[in-house]
This record gives C-alpha cells, sequence and structure tokens, in this order.
C-alpha cells in the first residue's frame, strides 16, 4: 500500500500547537478508501488533538472475515499514519453494509 501523495497529504493535514502533523477525516477516509473503495467511514476525534481516533468503517471488504480480520484490514490500510505518528490511539468499528 503506498502513501498518499505528499501534495494531498499536505492539504489536508494541518498542524497542532506544537507543529506536529495531524491527520484529517478526509486523509484518513482516504487511506481507508484505497483499499476498501466501497467505504462509509466516520471518524471522531476522542481527545481535541485528531491522534486519538474513533472510526467506524462500513464496507462489503468485511463479509465473511471475523473481528480480528476485519480490524487487521484497516489497520493495514492505515499503516502509514499509524507509523508516523499521526494516528496514536485508534477505535475501531467494522461493520458490512449487511450489517448496518
Amino acid at each position: 500500500m503506498s502513501e498518499l501523495p505528499l501534495g494531498l497529504a499536505l492539504r489536508y493535514s494541518y498542524w497542532d500547537a506544537i507543529g506536529e502533523a495531524m491527520i484529517t477525516p478526509d486523509v484518513l477516509t482516504e487511506y481507508l478508501r484505497r483499499m476498501m473503495p466501497d467505504a462509509a467511514v466516520t471518524v471522531s476525534d476522542r481527545t481535541g488533538t485528531m491522534n486519538h481516533l474513533k472510526v467506524v468503517v462500513i464496507s462489503a471488504a468485511f463479509a465473511g472475515k471475523n473481528l480480528l480480520d476485519r480490524h487487521r484490514l484497516v489497520y493495514q490500510a492505515l499503516d502509514g499514519p499509524l507509523k508516523d505518528g499521526r494516528i496514536h490511539a485508534l477505535e475501531i468499528t467494522a461493520k458490512t453494509t449487511d450489517e448496518t
């Protein structure tokens, strides 16, 4: 999985008070849709810092997968921002379109 192009990442990122890059809901959604194009994504900021996030992902890609495999798909899609620190903590709800 490749990273977002730098221009796109910079356009949707913003900086916090101490100068660290934070991810926006739009960029997080882009990462997820690269792996699951049909994904409906809802992002909630749990602490006001935009690095402790709750994400709800609804996608047909989860069909036939158990909870652990669903979470693995989400973590794989968000590998870049998890590794570079833009996402520090992530709460995941992953459902199929039939489970909504």
